[in-house]
């Protein structure tokens, strides 16, 4: 009564209900779907995660991503990847399929759904708790930042 999954190096270990076989497809991820208005702070429970979106004059920390404000524009959109996207990665040479952005970064499958896209009318901007677009990036000319946090409730 017991699944294994490798992931990656490790495994992962799960104990199974009466009703589950092995072999019986992992639960269902949830999909997103949310229109972001402005900034604020938005619970998104399917995920037990916390979206804040604030504007600022000032770096901050690590965790938190930072976007050139004037690239984004409101309402934005939260919703889960879709198969075949693509967006260019911060620093990348180009173009990359989202889904292979989250192979390569080891993401593991059944986690991937905790990183979802926000878009706005001219594209992914990011990959929540990843990776900012390239055209989203902080320059020299940027006067007012975009600051987006995703963190576990």
């Amino acid at each position: 009564r017991v699944r294994v999954l490798r992931q990656h190096y490790s495994l992962l270990f799960t104990r199974l209900s009466d009703d589950q076989s092995p072999r019986d497809q992992l639960a269902l991820t949830p999909q997103i779907h949310l229109e972001i208005p402005g900034p604020g702070s938005y619970l998104i429970a399917e995920l037990d995660r916390q979206l804040e979106i604030w504007f600022s004059d000032e770096p901050t920390d690590q965790r938190t991503m930072q976007l050139d404000g004037e690239s984004v524009s409101f309402p934005l959109l939260l919703r889960s990847v879709e198969p075949g996207e693509r967006f260019t990665p911060l620093g990348g040479p180009g173009r990359k399929k989202v889904a292979r952005f989250l192979v390569d970064r080891k993401v593991v499958r059944h986690q991937r759904h905790q990183h979802p896209v926000l878009e706005s009318d001219q594209g992914i901007i990011c990959i929540l708790g990843l990776e900012i677009d390239e055209r989203c990036r902080i320059t020299d000319a940027t006067t007012r930042r975009l600051m987006i946090a995703w963190e576990p409730i």
